[in-house]
């Protein structure tokens, strides 16, 4: 009977893990139709490089409004029902984004900034669900492996939209992007409606076995800490790891945000001009995530369950190669990115994105180590941190883009900033328990 439940548990993991990795892979296929298409809808558009840095932002305008709220909801109602509504919304939402076309000229950016905000309030649910769903379904032994895979799935979407995008615009003109992976995203959530894990939509979530309960110590590394706890047994609210987690969260955010948008725009001005090769040069960074990261989930887990490494000690070195790699990466570009070949450039976004990508296995499993209950409130204030820089960094990036030096000064900011990041989570993750 015990050997039929654990399997039954492993079936519904897997299965949440799938749906959730396809799921991401849909939402981050409808944002890399605009990366890519950046450069047709400036010359529709004729848009300014500082108004396609707004257009560029405003899907995080949206995506930041719903963090929160959303984290609330996916702690308490369970992270697979909202990400699925979300994928619903989202899909829809992205299915009627070219109407803007039979705009007037004058109202067209304005409908298209609008239309793009929407897609980001739908898709805000998309890191507080995943939180959630992994602290309710998925063990603490095996979370780092199944974070990673569902954000690998994050990864490949875009690979998948920067590929297939120009083809269909070059076939079908651009809404066909929008319109095809509508579809998708609506059929992938119709066919699971009945066939997720039972009771996974209609159940009060829980947190999983392993998860930290109240006594309990939510890393293992720790003796216990008079000052996590009170008289009372209740874990004390600790307001220097919310800081130290808003702060690197914030730093992945303007990375990455700033990398996946701004990557084509980078390589085209290195003379990358034809939209098909442009998307191909642009998906190479991801496709590097997709594979690192599951690999680095993997071997986290490794590290403890076969080396007794203690878990706190797999994070930080995981989180250190996702903060120094980019920083590193990115310096010649940001010395002089035009002095650089175009296949010297795709090479370095490559590796900057591809290590970047670590922290699937060592930001995100760190969260739910220290706060398994809280999980999607967390991730919600937290990712709200990440989007907000995501919107600094990619206006900015739009007006130093447009000067003199192109993106050399972008892309040094970022680098310094994942430098820092490396300094302070090495400093001050210690593992202590949150409770918000």
């Amino acid at each position: 009977m015990l050997h039929q439940r654990h399997q039954k548990g492993a079936e519904a993991e897997q299965a949440l893990v799938t749906f959730f990795a396809v799921a991401m892979a849909l939402a981050s296929m409808q944002r890399a139709t605009i990366a890519i298409l950046a450069v047709p809808l400036q010359a529709l558009l004729g848009l300014t490089m500082p108004q396609l840095g707004v257009l560029q932002a405003a899907v995080l305008v949206g995506y930041v409004a719903g963090q929160v709220p959303l984290g609330f909801l996916a702690d308490r109602v369970g992270g697979p029902p909202v990400m699925l509504a979300s994928l619903v919304a989202w899909s829809a939402v992205a299915a009627v984004t070219p109407l803007v076309g039979a705009a007037r000229p004058a109202a067209r950016l304005p409908l298209l900034v609008g239309a793009r905000a929407a897609l980001g309030l739908c898709q805000s649910c998309l890191m507080p669900a995943t939180s959630a769903m992994a602290a309710q379904w998925v063990p603490e032994g095996r979370r780092a492996h199944a974070l990673a895979t569902v954000y690998a799935g994050y990864s490949l979407g875009t690979v998948a939209g920067l590929l297939l995008t120009p083809a269909l615009e070059a076939a079908f003109r651009w809404p066909a992007a929008l319109h095809t992976f509508s579809v998708a995203g609506l059929a992938w959530s119709a066919w699971h409606w009945k066939r997720l894990p039972p009771g996974c939509l209609t159940t009060a979530p829980r947190p999983a076995a392993g998860a930290l309960e109240q006594g309990d110590h939510a890393m293992d590394v720790l003796a216990a800490d008079p000052d996590v706890w009170t008289a009372s047994g209740q874990r004390q609210r600790t307001p220097v790891q919310v800081l130290l987690l808003c702060w690197t969260h914030a730093v992945i955010g303007f990375g990455f945000f700033a990398l996946q948008f701004w990557t084509p725009m980078i390589l085209a001005e290195r003379g990358v001009g034809d939209l098909r090769v442009l998307g191909l040069a642009s998906a190479g960074p991801w496709a590097a995530a997709a594979a690192l990261s599951v690999g680095a989930g993997r071997a986290s887990d490794r590290l403890q369950a076969a080396l007794g490494w203690p878990r706190l000690r797999a994070r930080r070195l995981v989180q250190g190669a996702a903060s120094m790699g980019p920083a590193l990466c990115l310096l010649p570009l940001a010395l002089d990115p035009r002095a650089l070949s175009p296949a010297a450039a795709a090479a370095c976004l490559t590796g900057a994105v591809a290590s970047a990508s670590l922290c699937y296995a060592g930001f995100h499993p760190y969260t739910l180590d220290v706060a398994p209950r809280d999980a999607g409130k967390l991730l919600g204030l937290t990712n709200s941190c990440a989007t907000l820089a995501g919107i600094a960094a990619n206006v900015l990036a739009g007006v130093l883009g447009a000067r003199a030096g192109g993106f050399g000064a972008m892309l040094g900011l970022t680098a310094a900033l994942y430098a820092a990041s490396f300094a302070t989570f090495a400093m001050f993750a210690r593992g202590r328990p949150v409770v918000l």
